[in-house]
């Protein structure tokens, strides 16, 4: 069983230490781990992602990391999409379309939270502690990756336990700050997206018709079309038709 998971922050009295402990408490650290929200969602929904008034100053980061996630079910046909949806004046009394709302605070337990819960699902990060525009990004793509239903995976980069740490315990502002390509979902992110809210892809389509014209008496001429489509998930090409007459 999954309770809220944590990104937690440590302080340590003897210097400076901000201590990342990214991870659901009672969550198997294991590759394609599912989530508390792993059932809340249809393939082809869309999320719709609310911010609350301490979020305000980074939507910009809200929405850059919705983006990463929306790009990476290219390649599948369902999944779900994640959309910017408004900022509401009053978190605790959300509007009904709002399936998840983003909340900041300065001066947290932990660097991002995604409680249990839905009608929304609550995210909360925090706002301050160290952590610039890059690092308050990289808290929000974790935690949407724990709304779209993934739990922690060894084989994933975003949905690792301790994901950007840097000395083999857990990460600190500095870590999630870094300067470096943000990172996107990998190939156990993908799959296990698509084992939830997938379907397989077809792998080509096609267009057909076909007209007669009588040219004489005993005379028709008869004309056959055939296009072969492109589209999301048509990933093989048209290589062989039967005309049957």
């Amino acid at each position: 069983m999954q309770t809220s998971c944590k990104l937690r922050v440590r302080r340590v009295r003897v210097g400076l230490c901000f201590a990342l402990i990214v991870g659901c408490m009672i969550t198997p650290i294991s590759a394609h781990s599912r989530g508390n929200h792993a059932g809340d969602w249809t393939a082809g929904q869309d999320i719709k992602v609310c911010v609350c008034p301490g979020a305000n100053g980074f939507t910009a980061a809200v929405t850059a990391a919705i983006d990463i996630w929306n790009l990476s079910k290219n390649g599948f046909v369902g999944g779900v999409t994640m959309s910017y949806h408004l900022s509401i004046l009053d978190c605790s009394n959300p509007p009904p379309e709002c399936d998840v709302t983003i909340d900041g605070m300065a001066g947290r337990t932990s660097w991002g939270t995604t409680g249990a819960g839905t009608s929304p699902v609550p995210v909360d990060i925090e706002s301050a502690d160290g952590l610039n525009a890059r690092g308050i990004q990289r808290v929000l793509m974790h935690e949407l990756g724990h709304v779209k239903g993934l739990g922690h995976s060894a084989l994933s980069v975003i949905m690792k336990w301790n994901f950007r740490d840097s000395d083999g315990g857990s990460p600190n502002a500095a870590d999630l700050n870094g300067a470096d390509a943000f990172e996107t979902p990998n190939a156990d992110d993908i799959a296990l997206n698509k084992e939830l809210h997938g379907g397989v892809a077809p792998a080509s389509d096609s267009a057909a018709g076909s007209s007669a014209t009588q040219e004489g008496e005993d005379l028709w001429r008869y004309s056959y079309t055939l296009e072969g489509l492109n589209g999301p998930g048509l990933i093989d090409p048209i290589t062989s038709f039967t005309l049957e007459i």
